[in-house]
């Protein structure tokens, strides 16, 4: 939504005054990197229909949230994001373009699709993974070229982001034994089968005078219970704008019935409650599986007095 957008515009890009232009342009990378896997031939693809059926689980549970990563300032273009970054900022609230990305870490996921694009340096299985990050940082110091302000990896070296190497790293975000990190949780019933990853070795094209260029960006579209939130907030305003009944006389002039405003109202509060439901399902499973009461429902809905009369 518009004031997630505009949290981004003002804490990643810092700009102080973003207007529809800069909300406009955020909107298209995030697109265009959603549909990355439509547009160019990749081993994994995922088309639309792959995707909304590993996305949407129950037809009542269908809006997903997305995250673009990296969203960085211009002055950050040397900046190496890695995959394994660009994974961890994808799940993080701050990069979430929905208003509900504090809400996160008290909830579950049903299901997440991963896009990732662009190149990263070819890895070999027979090192240990100490020995081979020690081995990359004196080949980057020995042999990475300065193009103007940009760093640009060798080209011999590079090819597309391997999707072991990712499906790895999503694994370590499940398992997350990191104090400052609260793990990615799936619904208890997913286990570790809940995410799609799409893989595309084509770099993303990105305007430098708004956003710092990157080898590798990623999307996630991601099905999570935490969008209940935007339900409440709008069942909140649909309550204080009805009480006083604003607009509704120009609704009823169009031959409108006042009836339609009940069915809405109780339709939204029925969405919110089978969110909230469904979170209370996972942290009850959850509590069985441990046999402790360590999991509850934080951070749950309260929603406004409802004067709708």
């Amino acid at each position: 939504n518009n004031q997630a957008a505009y949290k981004i515009c003002k804490k990643n890009l810092r700009l102080e005054n973003p207007d529809y232009v800069h909300i406009n342009y955020l909107m298209a990378q995030v697109v265009s990197a959603c549909t990355t896997s439509l547009r160019y031939d990749s081993i994994l693809n995922a088309t639309l229909n792959e995707i909304v059926t590993n996305l949407v689980p129950f037809h009542q549970f269908r809006y997903p949230v997305l995250s673009l990563s990296p969203i960085r300032h211009p002055s950050s273009c040397h900046e190496c994001n890695s995959t394994q970054e660009i994974l961890k900022e994808l799940f993080d609230g701050r990069n979430i373009m929905a208003d509900c990305g504090q809400h996160l870490s008290h909830n579950r996921y049903f299901a997440a699709c991963v896009l990732l694009r662009g190149r990263e340096r070819y890895q070999r299985e027979d090192k240990d993974e100490r020995d081979l990050a020690s081995a990359r940082l004196s080949h980057r110091a020995s042999k990475t070229m300065v193009h103007g302000n940009n760093r640009l990896e060798p080209e011999e070296d590079m090819g597309a982001i391997q999707a072991n190497n990712a499906a790895r790293q999503l694994q370590q975000l499940l398992t997350s034994t990191d104090s400052h990190r609260v793990p990615v949780r799936l619904v208890p019933w997913v286990s570790t089968g809940g995410f799609k990853v799409g893989v595309v070795g084509e770099k993303a094209h990105v305007d430098s005078e708004f956003m710092a260029p990157t080898e590798r960006q990623g999307a996630l579209i991601a099905n999570t219970t935490a969008v209940r939130r935007l339900f409440v907030q709008q069942f909140a305003k649909f309550c204080k704008l009805f009480y006083h009944r604003a607009y509704v006389w120009q609704f009823l002039s169009a031959n409108g019935e006042i009836d339609m405003f009940f069915e809405a109202k109780e339709g939204l509060l029925d969405m919110i409650n089978s969110y909230e439901l469904e979170l209370r399902r996972c942290a009850s499973w959850e509590n069985e599986d441990r046999g402790d009461t360590r999991s509850g429902v934080a951070g749950q809905t309260n929603l406004p007095e409802q004067r709708m009369t």
